[in-house]
């Protein structure tokens, strides 16, 4: 199943994922990047835009 980025949020407040969750997310998300060379490629691979990987780095960098 794949998300777009702005569709990731709404999902996660209805649902309450875990923490948890987000995390594993995140860190797929820095794997593709390893993988693929590029958060634009990272992106797509995970099933997210650029921006919504973009920011999802960020944030994992400011945790």
């Amino acid at each position: 199943m794949h998300f777009a980025g702005n569709e990731i949020q709404p999902l996660l407040q209805a649902h309450a994922l875990p923490a948890a969750m987000m995390n594993l997310m995140h860190w797929r998300l820095l794997v593709a990047v390893a993988d693929h060379g590029s958060i634009t490629a990272a992106a797509e691979r995970v099933g997210m835009t650029q921006s919504a990987a973009a920011s999802a780095l960020l944030a994992m960098l400011a945790d």
